[in-house]
């Protein structure tokens, strides 16, 4: 940068290949990180952490005020670690500020405060849509700065991944009255690695075979009214698979996700239940997500929907709990038989006191009212092991199966799955 450079760069490579960070850093020999804190002895800490780990572009800045300069003046960072506590802008703001000039590079907080504090700071930068890596509590150690860079994807970035725009209406509307929105099936399975049931996810496939992803059009179609097209479009064609499953004589139960929006429509269960009988399906084979992304508008409409739902046999599991409108107050009032933990409170759980104590509890909770629970975003050995030690019934993640096409999910439940 010319003229003003508040950058001090320590430049020295050892062999990073031998210390297992990830290939993505790996191969970036011009790999920029920038490290920010006021206190000196921390920076040349951190400087040498990422020396030995074989970081060559590593500058040293001083304040948040330096950092948004050097930003604003046309420096750009594939990785800032940010301090939280610092005179004048601290890290708050600056996670502020590299919001409002829509930095597309990757973000990881470390501070000597409260590990919830550095958590909900955190959350903060994820709700400003910035890639964040994760956060570091001093001191740093090389140990923790190693598994922070291997979670490093350079396809994260916003250099390289185009934002994500609303679909229109009229173009997604035509999509589901072609059936172009397909179901995936991705499996939860018991603890002994068998599968108890899948969930069906909506996928779209342009023109150009590239997958439109689902936040570019689910509230397109709850905003527009098209939702209860798109649901009973994706649950027909999921029936029809699940009906050929089961007489291939496979035994496990389908997952539907359903909108807040679709308990408007009074006839809701009977166009499940005829749709289910029309592919020989018993209804009690059927469990039915509810997702709390938007509060049920008409109380006494969805609780006469979500009643005569059960009352055909559909199984009702609430989706993402913990995270949604009320979720205590749906428990009480609606008649769930599944509760579903967020990936929130799954992933890398071991290494997140609060996320831990919020497992425990909501599978506590779960068995004392007599529901199955299931833990969501399982990636790692270790979320599985720590969702099997508190007790989930049912796991589902990456680690064991990825969301696969319906051709996929049979080969997988022929290498998996034996039928009765």
């Amino acid at each position: 940068m010319e003229g003003h450079n508040p950058m001090k760069s320590g430049i020295r490579k050892t062999g990073i290949s031998n210390l297992g960070i990830g290939n993505s850093v790996n191969n970036r020999r011009d790999f920029d990180v920038a490290i920010v804190d006021d206190d000196d002895l921390m920076l040349s800490q951190v400087s040498l952490i990422l020396e030995t780990l074989g970081i060559e572009n590593s500058h040293l800045i001083e304040s948040g005020e330096e950092l948004l300069l050097a930003i604003d003046s046309g420096s750009k960072f594939d990785l800032l670690i940010v301090d939280l506590n610092m005179p004048g802008i601290d890290g708050v703001e600056v996670i502020r500020g590299l919001a409002a000039r829509n930095y597309a590079g990757a973000l990881a907080l470390f501070s000597g405060e409260d590990y919830r504090v550095l958590k909900t700071a955190e959350c903060l930068a994820q709700a400003y849509e910035l890639n964040v890596l994760g956060t570091l509590s001093k001191p740093v150690t090389p140990d923790q700065m190693g598994e922070l860079l291997s979670k490093y994807d350079p396809a994260d970035s916003r250099y390289t991944r185009p934002l994500v725009k609303p679909v229109r209406g009229d173009v997604l509307q035509e999509a589901v009255q072609k059936d172009r929105i397909t179901p995936y099936f991705q499996p939860k399975l018991d603890r002994n690695k068998k599968i108890a049931s899948a969930e069906v996810l909506a996928r779209w496939q342009d023109n150009n075979q590239l997958f439109i992803p689902p936040i570019a059009f689910i509230p397109v179609a709850e905003d527009t009214g098209i939702i209860q097209e798109l649901t009973l479009s994706v649950f027909k064609q999921s029936v029809a698979h699940f009906s050929r499953w089961l007489a291939m004589g496979y035994k496990f139960k389908l997952a539907v996700n359903i909108s807040t929006e679709n308990l408007k429509e009074l006839t809701f269960p009977d166009q499940l239940e005829e749709i289910a009988s029309k592919y020989h399906v018993s209804c009690d084979q059927i469990i039915l997500e509810l997702t709390e992304s938007r509060l049920m508008e008409n109380l006494v409409k969805g609780l006469d929907v979500l009643s005569r739902l059960r009352l055909k046999g559909f199984a009702l599991s609430i989706d993402d709990f913990g995270t949604g409108y009320s979720s205590m107050e749906h428990l009480n009032r609606i008649p769930f038989n599944e509760l579903k933990i967020d990936r929130a409170f799954v992933h890398d759980v071991h290494q997140d006191p609060a996320a831990s104590a919020i497992l425990e509890s909501s599978t506590s909770l779960a068995k004392k009212l007599r529901m199955v629970t299931v833990a969501e975003g399982v990636e790692t050995p270790e979320d599985w092991r720590s969702v099997v030690n508190v007790g989930c019934d049912l796991i589902q993640g990456f680690y064991r199966a990825k969301p696969m096409a319906p051709e996929q999910f049979e080969s997988w439940l022929v290498t998996n799955s034996k039928v009765a």
